[in-house]
């Protein structure tokens, strides 16, 4: 655990989740509406290099039906 002068309490938090996906398509399809920091990146790329993107998450992820799962941390210090 981190000490500091003054620092009163940390708050930490993990989120974990898991997700099961039917289909890459299900997976794929919420990158296409533009929204976030990832559905902006693919909807400002070139048509075919998004389909390059497409296709190499294809051959990346496991076959259907597949679960991903993630992580985050959070810290808070409070002094």
């Amino acid at each position: 655990m981190f000490e500091a002068a003054g620092l009163h309490e940390i708050d930490e938090r993990t989120l974990s989740i898991s997700v099961e996906h039917p289909s890459f398509e299900d997976w794929w399809e919420p990158f296409t509406l533009g929204v976030g920091p990832a559905g902006s990146y693919v909807a400002a790329l070139e048509p075919d290099r998004r389909t390059y993107l497409r296709e190499r998450c294809r051959e990346l992820l496991p076959l259907a039906p597949f679960v991903l799962s993630a992580r985050a941390w959070a810290s808070r210090g409070l002094v």
